[in-house]
């Protein structure tokens, strides 16, 4: 399997990525596997509005505006 390795990061961010590990009763390695399978996962918007051309289907302007900030948040 491969591995990933980070350098420099921040020191506040690593305590909190541990204090989130911790709380969800994982080790930090777990975690972040997690985390990154999740991100992985996620569809782009650019692929969902592909899917959506695809599919012949529409969008409204809220529709829009919640991806859009679901995508910059991380959701």
């Amino acid at each position: 399997m491969p591995s990933i390795q980070v350098k420099n990061v921040p020191e506040e961010v690593h305590r909190a990525l541990q204090e989130r590990a911790r709380a969800s009763g994982q080790s930090l390695q777990e975690f972040l596997q997690g985390e990154l399978r999740r991100i992985a996962d996620r569809a782009t918007l650019d692929q969902i509005f592909k899917e959506a051309q695809r599919e012949g289907g529409t969008f409204t302007f809220d529709e829009v505006i919640e991806a859009i900030h679901a995508e910059r948040k991380g959701d």
